[in-house]
Parts: structure tokens; sequence; C-alpha cells
């Protein structure tokens, strides 16, 4: 149960991963608060249905107009947000009718410093010159993603809030409870693996030299259930050539959390790279044991210094591979 409670004439909401609208329901079903537009953005592979795609699109585009609106209008806005790097809630974050800003759980992110660089970087100018047809100028972060170092956090909503980074700068801490359930049975010869684009972070050959030493244990179970990255899912990328016990997870399963699968498949153990759902269902489940497979030399900053990635994962309750 959250104490925190919401007291402001209207709330922007922002969801950008299916993840994000479990955080956000435990959330706002825990706070006084009547007015709120929840803005989702989720993006998946609707490549199949054009007419939804662009759809949807258009519904989004529209409530962000409206929102627009309703924060000229109101006495006082707020907004609750992973972090403002998206092209529609950059503006509410950086815009002076918002008096207060809250911040919610994203995985990792909020555990380690990350700032814009490479792709990502390349990807908010991109968003910086689309902003003109929104009639406004997006703002690239400069310093941590979250924010904290351009604006003022009224609070923060986080699983772990000794561990978060930069405490001093996000307000006051509140922790999110997961109400997944987690009393069945698992099958111990099951297996869940949750794909990343780690080409990307560590190159073609290393990634491939990682998916080789995660494969070769995956090699031994019965059945290994593949769930890709939704940003996989929003270019339509496939995993081909896999292994006679793998299966890739139909699209409707494919849009679910991890943390709601588990539920459905029951796998006796988890495995992935640096994925943030390691964490969460190894706290949430104390049965299914999790694995990262990471290079010990990536480092990373934490609240409490420099460590490579697989020992802050640890730290977190899942294992290295």
């Amino acid at each position: 149960m959250l104490n925190f409670k919401l007291k402001n004439r209207y709330l922007f909401v922002f969801c950008y991963t299916p993840l994000h609208s479990l955080w956000i329901n435990e959330i706002l079903s825990n706070s006084i608060f009547d007015n709120f537009v929840i803005i989702k953005v989720c993006q998946h592979n609707s490549s199949n249905n054009l007419f939804k795609f662009y759809f949807s699109k258009i519904v989004q585009v529209v409530t962000f107009f409206y929102c627009r609106l309703m924060a000229i209008i109101s006495e006082e806005t707020s907004i609750l947000l992973p972090h403002p790097e998206h092209i529609f809630a950059n503006y509410f974050f950086f815009s002076p009718r918002t008096s207060n800003i809250y911040l919610f759980e994203d995985g990792l992110m909020n555990y380690l410093d990350i700032r814009l660089t490479g792709n990502l970087l390349k990807r908010s100018k991109r968003r910086r010159l689309l902003s003109y047809s929104l009639f406004y100028k997006y703002r690239i972060i400069r310093g941590y993603l979250s924010g904290c170092e351009d604006r003022a956090i009224t609070a923060t909503f986080v699983r772990f809030p000794d561990l978060i980074y930069m405490p001093e700068k996000h307000g006051s801490l509140h922790t999110i409870y997961s109400n997944l359930k987690n009393d069945f049975t698992t099958y111990p010869d099951h297996a869940l693996f949750i794909d990343q684009d780690i080409e990307s972070q560590y190159g073609s050959d290393e990634a491939l030299r990682l998916r080789m030493k995660l494969y070769s244990k995956l090699s031994t179970f019965t059945k290994v259930y593949i769930k890709l990255h939704h940003d996989y899912l929003s270019v339509g990328f496939t995993i081909r050539n896999t292994a006679s016990n793998f299966e890739i997870l139909p699209t409707e399963m494919q849009r679910m959390p991890a943390e709601q699968l588990i539920e459905k498949l029951k796998p006796g153990s988890v495995w992935g790279f640096y994925s943030s759902a390691l964490v969460n269902i190894a706290n949430d489940h104390r049965d299914i044991i999790c694995y990262s497979c990471i290079p010990e030399q990536h480092s990373v900053k934490t609240a409490f210094g420099f460590t490579p990635l697989s020992n802050l994962m640890r730290r977190f309750g899942v294992r290295s591979v």
C-alpha cells in the first residue's frame, strides 16, 4: 500500500511499455486522484494491420493536444512518467505549467547512471526535429536520463528505493509493491529466455559470444520459451535458426510483460542478459532462478560507485552465467 497521495487538479500519466502499465495501476490504485489521463505509447509490431497502427498514432497525437489544452485551462497540472525522453512527455516535463513531476520505475535505469549517447542520442535528435510538427521544441536530456538534473522531482516510485541512483534529486522516495501471483508450481525442465538487442550494446562479435554461451546452457532444457524485447517487436524482428527446444511465443504473449508471463508459462528458471525483468522475477518468485549473461568488463556507475553490471544484478538476486 502506497501512503503517498496525489492531490493536484490534473495528472497526465505516460506509459511507454507494457510493464509500465502494471506500475501505473499499482500507483494510481493507491492514490487519491480523480482527474488523470493515461497516454499509452507502447510500441509493437503492427505491420499486419496498418489501419490499427496508424489509428493508434492518431489517437496518441489527439490525446497529446487534448492534454496540452487541459494544462492551459486547469489551475494546476502534474505528470507521472518513467523519464522525459519520449517526444510527448518531453513537452510536459519542461513546461512551466507543470507544477509537480512524479517519476516511476523504468527498470535498471533507476539504479545506474544512464546518459543519452550513441543511437539513443541520435533518436533524441530526430525527435527534436519531429517536435516542430507538434508546435514545440523538444529538449534533449543532457544529464541523467531521469531528468532530475534538469527539473525538480516531487516524488519517485521504485521497487528498490535504497539503491536508486542520485536519491537526493528524486524527491520523496516510495516503494512499488508487486501484486502478481506467485503461488503456483513451476516446471523445472522449462525455461523462459528474455532476449534483448545486445548487438547494439556490445557489437556483433561479443554479442555472438554471449549468445552462444547462453544458448549452450539452454540446450539442456526440454522447452525454452523466447520472449523478444519490445523494441524488436516494433520492427518485426524475429530469431531464426534456433534449436528444436526453442519456441518463440505468439504475438499476444510477446506483448505481455515477462513478469506476467511467468504465471502462464510457469518456468523453473528465467535467462537473459541485463533485462530488468530478471530483477523483478527474482524478487517476486523466490522459487524461480534467474540468470544473466553479461561481460565482466561491463562496468556501470551506481549509487555505491562504479561496479560491474553483473555485480549489480547479483545484488538484486540474479545469478551470473
